[in-house]
């Protein structure tokens, strides 16, 4: 009997590898098609290594390609939860496909030229982008290229250091050496998940999948090179070191992120309730930021205290339709257009206390309501596009909540549902 049973659980896992197998193909194979039609569509730098390699891609040709990589994404997720996704083509499969939306065309109005611009203003004109938005250097190369000209930048000054690094190159040079670094820091959350999910002992292939082969993080974090891997790096690297019980350098790890994106503060009570050492972690993340401030102060002056009040009113210049409150009202017919915009953030206070009270009665499960803190902010956001997914996603990975992860997967579709087919 035993030994009778054993060959149909065998044929199973059998077609589960080959089933996890041809969802990894997939996977591949509408990444390269993806990257390499985008790039057709561009000439010049812009079009980068992958010019050449195929035909243009039509816009329905790249809806039809999102729906197939969401497909074969959901389909190795199910083996991965089954438990017959194999470790070396899963994690074969997450670098290829990293590597080629890589190497996709940077477009025209993508926010990575408005990164440099920002940078450019300082380091080349001479000119505080937290006091001076683009248009202050209009005879730049990056001018025409940037997707906000007018507004001074939203993000850290850490970032913007970070960015001005690579302004003494070439234009060309300089910007793909920025999406160089920016998709390097992606790989690098990768490898935080896969360690802490290690420590955790949870399935690590499973984990890395979930966030790098997941369609919004190909296409519009990778591909389109943002800058969230950056900022959710120290974030992760903070969470690795609490597990760890490195506390103190978890403090100051945390606090760069906040200088790479402000949003990130959320995070830091979060991650002070699932210290064991509290003073250890408070003392480390006070020294970073002072050097930091320091930093910044001597750069910058007092004007990045304003990035938060800047973040907020670049997405009041974007389409409300785009929060998550604004379309939940729209399938349902009701008038919540300019809830996100007015009541956003009194909503997201109250579910971040609920969230901090869930926190502190059950601190074992921080991950978890770490999670859930970025899903409110999402949801209640004036603005949601599928990069932000990476607030989420890494964490989500780690949380061994099915819902959370179920959560996850209901953004993602949301958000490419509605960026790309509405």
């Amino acid at each position: 009997m035993t030994s009778g049973g054993a060959a149909p659980v065998g044929g199973l896992r059998a077609a589960g590898k080959l089933l996890a197998l041809l969802g990894l193909g997939g996977i591949l194979a509408t990444s390269w098609i993806t990257a390499t039609g985008v790039s057709a569509r561009h000439d010049s730098w812009h079009a980068g290594a992958l010019q050449g390699l195929a035909g243009p891609l039509t816009a329905d040709g790249y809806r039809n390609a999102l729906l197939v990589l969401g497909l074969c994404y959901l389909v190795v997720l199910a083996c991965g939860i089954a438990g017959t996704l194999p470790r070396r083509p899963a994690l074969v499969t997450v670098i290829v496909a990293q590597l080629l939306f890589a190497l996709m065309a940077i477009s025209p109005g993508q926010d990575l030229y408005t990164y440099l611009g920002f940078a450019r203003l300082e380091s080349i004109h001479g000119i505080n982008p937290y006091e001076h938005g683009l248009i202050a250097a209009r005879d730049d190369p990056l001018f025409e290229l940037a997707a906000f000209r007018r507004t001074t930048t939203p993000y850290g000054p850490l970032f913007t250091l970070i960015t001005i690094v690579v302004t003494p190159l070439p234009v060309a040079v300089a910007t793909w050496t920025l999406k160089a670094i920016l998709v390097s820091a992606m790989l690098g959350c990768l490898g935080m998940v896969w360690a802490i999910a290690r420590e955790l002992r949870q399935d690590a292939t499973l984990a890395v999948a979930f966030v790098g082969l997941n369609p919004a993080i190909l296409v519009y974090a990778v591909g389109k090179g943002h800058n969230d891997g950056l900022m959710m790096l120290p974030l992760l690297v903070a969470a690795l070191l609490i597990v760890r019980g490195r506390d103190l350098a978890a403090g100051a790890s945390a606090v760069l992120a906040v200088g790479v994106k402000v949003i990130a503060v959320i995070m830091l009570p979060l991650l002070l309730i699932a210290s064991r050492k509290r003073r250890a972690i408070a003392v480390g993340g006070a020294a970073a930021g002072f050097v930091a401030i320091a930093i910044s102060f001597a750069v910058f002056g007092v004007e990045p205290v304003h990035v938060l009040q800047n973040a907020r009113r670049d997405q009041g210049l974007i389409n409300r339709d785009t929060s998550l409150i604004g379309l939940f009202g729209r399938a349902l017919g009701l008038p919540l257009r300019d809830v996100a915009r007015d009541w956003g953030s009194v909503i997201f206070v109250a579910a971040y206390a609920l969230v901090l009270v869930a926190a502190w009665r059950t601190p074992a499960e921080w991950i978890r309501w770490s999670s859930w803190a970025m899903v409110a902010l999402l949801a209640t956001s004036a603005a949601f596009f599928p990069w932000y997914l990476l607030w989420v996603l890494p964490l989500a990975a780690v949380s061994g909540s099915r819902l959370l992860q179920g959560a996850a997967i209901g953004l993602t579709a949301t958000s490419i549902g509605v960026f790309t087919f509405s």
